[in-house]
């Protein structure tokens, strides 16, 4: 059998190093002076955090109501009309994680109107409407478009050309 030789060192007294009883842990004060630190970022930091992620679920609505805008121009060339939103084709299903898209056009020829809302099914987001229209200009007719965006939770009801 073999046996290996244990080294010890000698103990030492606290008054050799006075600065090892010391600096063995953290203090209670400082664990809570750190603890107080982290909540107070946070407290601050929340409010913005969530500020953003509304904001990115609320470019969906945005993105949508445009692309259906456009959309409804090009339908409005071709068949001297608006259309549904399945007549569009482009691509936007009407209900999504956080929005219900609805399309409704109106009328023909220089009458035609086309209103598409964007509900939340989230209450902590906004709600979005866009309109096109036949208008005159420059002595010619011609589309133009509108988006609205609404309160929170709210989906803003377009009459005439301007937002509310």
């Amino acid at each position: 059998m073999m046996t290996l030789p244990i080294r010890t060192q000698p103990r030492r007294s606290p008054s050799q190093h006075p600065a090892s009883l010391t600096d063995a842990g953290f203090t209670m004060t400082e664990l809570m002076v750190s603890i107080v630190i982290i909540g107070t970022l946070f407290v601050l930091a929340y409010p913005s955090f969530i500020n953003q992620v509304s904001k990115a679920r609320q470019s969906e609505a945005q993105s949508y109501i445009g692309a259906v805008n456009r959309a409804q121009q090009a339908h409005y060339l071709q068949h001297r009309r608006f259309g549904e939103l399945p007549d569009l084709e482009v691509g936007i299903r009407t209900l999504t994680e956080h929005y219900t898209y609805t399309t409704e056009p109106e009328g023909i020829g220089m009458e035609a109107i086309a209103q598409t809302t964007a509900t939340p099914t989230d209450s902590t987001i906004r709600g979005y409407a866009g309109k096109v229209w036949i208008g005159i200009a420059g002595g010619a007719g011609t589309t133009f478009t509108l988006m609205c965006e609404g309160s929170v939770g709210l989906v803003p009801v377009v009459e005439g050309t301007t937002c509310p």
